[in-house]
């Protein structure tokens, strides 16, 4: 994949999006931004056409924000289609992809990336453990990493953002081995000391 210089707008899509915007090529020590987009507005149940034009408008409101070169998201788990899940939560699920990738084309974003959850997963915490235990296992490592995000959505956007820096500029990616985190850490220590 070529090299992109702008920055990368990273979703994790749900009725509480999580997002997270940052450089795609620079220092390995960037730190991107992040936040939660409630696709409810605070209301305890809402129409799921109100949830697509929210997740609309606070796409576009982040691109306008951010000006990202890149939007990327992850598609919806096969696990998705077993178990419990009713249909209109996976019809919900599947679609919010497209409400995203529509937003982000109608702003001027020509580069819209997908992954899958395994391989953020594999990337970031080099696993792929059961969805709950996976949550919480990003959470940690973003908070090793110094990443304070407040909740899953944070935490899993930031794992997207990770994931895509290491595809467009594999040089400068993020280090998530939990020995170069060591390593970074006694490196700015030393520099705080001197």
């Amino acid at each position: 994949m070529e090299k992109f210089e702008g920055n990368i707008l990273a979703l994790d899509l749900a009725t509480s999006t999580g997002w997270a915007c940052g450089p795609a090529a620079a220092s390995e020590n960037a730190i991107p931004a992040w936040g939660t987009l409630d696709l409810t507005g605070g209301k305890k149940v809402t129409e799921v056409e109100e949830r697509y034009l929210a997740l609309d408008r606070g796409v576009t409101g982040l691109i306008e924000h951010f000006k990202p070169e890149i939007v990327v998201y992850e598609r919806p788990s096969p696990n998705l289609f077993h178990g419990k899940t009713t249909r209109l939560i996976i019809e919900f699920l599947c679609s919010l992809g497209g409400v995203a990738a529509c937003a982000a084309w109608r702003a001027g974003v020509r580069k819209i990336r997908t992954l899958e959850i395994k391989e953020t997963r594999m990337h970031f915490i080099g696993a792929n453990p059961k969805r709950q235990i996976a949550k919480q296992m990003v959470v940690e490592k973003c908070h090793r990493m110094g990443w304070m995000v407040d909740n899953d959505d944070e935490g899993d956007a930031c794992a997207v953002y990770s994931k895509m820096r290491t595809i467009v500029d594999p040089e400068n990616a993020v280090a998530v081995n939990e020995l170069m985190i060591a390593s970074k850490r006694r490196k700015n220590y030393g520099q705080a000391q001197t």
